[in-house]
């Protein structure tokens, strides 16, 4: 006498995000992605900032402004490069990946 049971090893099926919950991981990707950009390219050279060109790091906390400031001095050049390091990069979410291939003219700003 057997009993029909369900199956323990049934897939699940992902849950969709809702708006706002797309948003901030879009948002928590883009900021990765402006670290990428800050760590790959040399951006603390052309910085204002004293704190930028001591630690030969960009940005203290938040990448966004050192980035939109300096991003259009820095040669073609380098700028190109860059991008083939962040496209090459690491680990990364999903996200991160669909992001990666956008020009880095969408993170600049």
């Amino acid at each position: 006498m057997s009993k029909n049971r369900k199956k323990r090893n049934r897939r699940r099926r992902p849950r969709r995000l809702t708006p706002d919950e797309e948003v901030a991981e879009r948002e928590v990707a883009f900021a990765a992605i402006r670290r990428v950009y800050a760590e790959s390219s040399p951006l603390w050279r052309f910085c204002r900032s004293g704190h930028c060109r001591r630690h030969k790091l960009c940005g203290s906390g938040d990448v966004r402004p050192c980035l939109s400031r300096t991003w259009p001095l820095v040669s073609e050049k380098l700028q190109d490069e860059a991008y083939r390091q962040v496209i090459a990069g690491g680990p990364a979410t999903h996200m991160e990946w669909q992001l990666r291939e956008f020009p880095p003219t969408n993170f600049v700003r």
